[in-house]
């Protein structure tokens, strides 16, 4: 037998595995491609499982808004105290001067504190 056909038949009987070049850079296209694929495949699970979901933002722009509404007594509490302390001081002044009784400062004295501190 040739040797031809001695490596025809034992590819045939699968001992011999021949490819030629083209079959060998076909394969590893097949291949690289098939990698690409599964990488964008991987690369856009991922995006998708970082996006938030519907759910989640309205749950986070639900805290910011609570967040917010929880800030804005204490900003609105704290230029109050001045102005408190401006009314009692003409409170005083006007007390001093003999136009406000006793009994009529210290309702308004505790009308005005009660502003500050809550009743």
């Amino acid at each position: 037998m040739g040797l031809i056909r001695k490596l025809a038949s034992a590819s045939t009987l699968g001992g011999v595995k021949y490819t030629s070049k083209r079959e060998a850079e076909t394969k590893a296209a097949h291949a690289q491609a098939r990698t690409a694929t599964e990488e964008a495949k991987l690369a856009k699970a991922q995006r998708k499982a970082s996006e938030p979901t519907l759910g989640k933002m309205i749950r986070d722009a639900a805290a910011k808004r609570d967040a917010r509404k929880a800030a804005e007594p204490a900003q609105s509490a704290t230029p109050a105290l001045p102005d408190v302390a401006a009314r009692l001081t003409t409170l005083t002044e006007l007390r001093a001067q003999g136009l406000v009784t006793d009994e009529e400062f210290d309702t308004r004295r505790q009308v005005l504190l009660d502003e500050v501190t809550g009743p």
